[in-house]
């Protein structure tokens, strides 16, 4: 079982308000998976670098039938080639949050609260 985590680095009496705090609630539908950013297996250094992985800041939304096997596993294949090839690699990831054009004609960006 995966054990989830709050990341101590990040005191969550700092962040205002809580809805934006990192906190294990809201349980995972079978519509939105909780997956690493930053893949575990790239940080095989020591326990504690493999732990850090499991903190909640290092984990996104990924929705889609197969999307952390399939697409999002094969941009993990493509950074650790790079890993291996060059010197230094930075890789900046994140959720995206697309705009959809609603009925008044403007667009916005919905999307639902996790873990709060």
């Amino acid at each position: 079982m995966i054990h989830l985590s709050a990341d101590p680095s990040q005191p969550l009496s700092l962040i205002r308000p809580s809805i934006h705090s990192s906190r294990v609630r809201t349980p995972i539908t079978s519509e939105v998976a909780t997956r690493h950013l930053a893949a575990a297996g790239n940080h095989r250094k020591s326990r504690n670098s493999i732990d850090q992985t499991f903190f909640l800041t290092n984990m996104s939304p990924q929705v889609g039938r197969g999307f952390n096997r399939d697409k999002w596993n094969d941009v993990e294949i493509h950074v650790r080639r790079l890993a291996k090839k060059n010197r230094n690699v930075y890789i900046c990831t994140g959720p995206l949050y697309l705009p959809q054009k609603e009925s008044d004609g403007n667009f916005y960006v919905r999307y639902r609260v996790m873990y709060s």
